[in-house]
């Protein structure tokens, strides 16, 4: 009988030394505000000499997401928990507690297994979540560094615990520093920016799923800390994030050719630099080339060009060039037709550009439509005055003073002829000074038809004097709107105001032709009170 118990003691002892005991927790509960969880597992029997006597596993349900391995001193986990960690120090004096960043600790079962040498133990501890109603998580993105090579920067800031079913529970506030740059209100669907931000931008269809993300131009994406806060109904948060510049390549705006006339005074070859931020023109350097021959080089360490011979009237910008303008600028006598390149270095970023000049070949200085049009006018407007004049000497012969058929006649004759010189000289073709004068002579000589309306409907009462200076003042304004066309045109290579030119002109023709129909059919009286 006494051996009996004695062996069911010694049984009993060599039990509890093979078995690693843990303090009673069986649960968890931790807050989203708190940065880490840390899961408890504390072994309360444990006396090992070294950590290369202890062995670590942990399981979330079944899956092992973490192990560590004291003989070897390493670790091994999966990548949904990456964050998960332990402290050695801890360990070995029992604390096998599980460290996981908020955003990847999920609730539910978990359970440690530690063996020390050959004995082991396992407990299970449930993590449960009692989250501030006032809080919004965000994924756990501190920095993030870009390149000028793409087009546009995203600074991230993703909700990782956003409830929101309609875009009007949410609102959003980017601030880039202490300067508040865009805000987004879901309730009435507006946003609000500052010039300087004027291409921030957020996706409201991706805000709704937690990504208040922010999109900008990498013209305006400046380096230093973005701020968004984030707020749902009566939850709020906010998260900062980084913005950094590792970039060696210069952007420049996309303009591959540009045509060039022979009426040119000087050509601009452009090269805008999209992606510059200078702050002293000692960072930069410059140099154009016309396709494998140095033209032009600029360094602004000694501020100083070098230019060639052939090239001689080269230039460039410098306050343009430290603002990301480095066009060159050539006598039109000196810019030939082919490749231009022109490559900038900004302290360790560079880039370069090409742009090939072509010339304008085929061109007309106006388009042929306007062409026609300018020299028609003209035309129409001295045969229509005629006709009034033979209707004048037809009808009221008798009645009218041969001063007024000497003014009249002469006024006529003078216009005719001054046109007639006009259309001889403004003929379609490249802008030359001889169709500049062709295109005076057919213009300015529009006023004349303006003044010989008194002599045409002579002073008298009724419904002559009327049509008389109804007449008078709408061919003065279509005559002052060809003058101011031709104030506008007539030394331009490429003339943007041909229009008024002709839409003066048609005025005046078209009060030519209105003044016909009135003498003929509608005052039988014009001439009738001349002494």
């Amino acid at each position: 009988m006494w051996t009996l118990v004695t062996t069911l003691l010694l049984s009993s002892l060599c039990c509890g030394s093979a078995q690693i005991l843990f303090k009673n927790i069986k649960s968890a509960t931790v807050t989203d505000c708190e940065k880490d969880v840390v899961i408890p597992c504390h072994a309360t029997n444990m006396e090992p000499e070294s950590l290369e006597e202890l062995y670590l596993v942990w399981f979330f349900g079944k899956t092992r997401i973490f192990s560590f391995d004291g003989s070897k001193n390493t670790y091994s986990k999966i990548p949904a928990f990456q964050s998960g960690r332990i402290s050695t120090s801890a360990f070995l004096k029992g604390d096998a507690s599980l460290t996981l960043n908020k955003n990847e600790a999920k609730a539910g079962n978990y359970t440690c297994e530690v063996t020390e040498l050959s004995r082991e133990g396992k407990q299970m501890v449930e993590l449960k979540y009692s989250c501030s109603k006032t809080q919004i998580l965000f994924e756990n993105i501190t920095s993030v560094t870009i390149t000028d090579c793409i087009k546009n920067v995203i600074i991230p800031c993703t909700v990782s615990n956003i409830n929101a079913k309609d875009i009007k529970e949410l609102s959003v506030r980017w601030i880039f520093g202490k300067t508040l740059i865009l805000t987004f209100e879901g309730h009435s669907n507006t946003y609000s920016k500052i010039p300087t931000f004027k291409s921030a931008q957020i996706s409201t269809s991706a805000f709704l799923k937690g990504d208040a993300s922010l999109t900008l131009d990498t013209n305006e994406a400046k380096a230093g800390n973005y701020t968004c806060e984030v707020k749902e109904l009566s939850r709020e948060g906010r998260h900062t994030v980084e913005l950094k510049y590792h970039c060696t390549k210069l952007l420049f705006k996309n303009i591959k050719s540009l045509m060039i006339r022979n009426c040119e005074k000087v050509v601009i070859i452009p090269c805008y630099i999209s992606s510059i931020k200078a702050e002293d023109i000692k960072e930069l350097s410059l140099k154009w080339s016309f396709e494998k021959t140095r033209i032009l080089t600029f360094g602004g360490h000694s501020n100083t060009y070098t230019k060639i011979p052939t090239f001689k009237s080269a230039r460039i910008s410098i306050p343009g060039l430290l603002k990301g303008n480095a066009s060159l600028t050539l006598d039109r006598n000196e810019a030939k037709v082919g490749s231009y390149t022109c490559e900038v270095k900004q302290l360790n970023r560079e880039g370069r550009h090409t742009v090939k000049l072509k010339q304008h070949r085929g061109s007309s200085w106006f388009p042929l439509r306007e062409y026609i049009l300018i020299i028609i006018f003209p035309f129409l407007t001295s045969l229509l005055f005629w006709a009034q004049f033979a209707i004048l000497m037809q009808k009221y012969e008798s009645n009218i003073s041969k001063r007024k058929i000497i003014v009249l006649s002469t006024s006529g004759l003078l216009f005719t002829l001054v046109v007639i010189f006009g259309a001889s000289h403004f003929i379609p073709g490249d802008f030359s000074e001889k169709k500049s004068n062709g295109l005076i002579f057919l213009v300015i000589p529009s006023v004349i038809p303006v003044f010989l309306q008194y002599h045409k409907f002579m002073p008298a009462i009724g419904r002559t004097l009327h049509a008389m200076i109804i007449l008078t003042v709408i061919q003065a304004l279509g005559s002052a709107l060809a003058v101011v066309g031709l104030y506008f045109s007539v030394n331009e290579c490429a003339p943007k105001y041909g229009f008024l030119v002709v839409s003066g002109l048609f005025i005046v023709t078209l009060v030519e032709l209105l003044g016909l129909i009135y003498m003929k059919w509608l005052d039988p009286q014009i001439g009738l009170n001349e002494t």
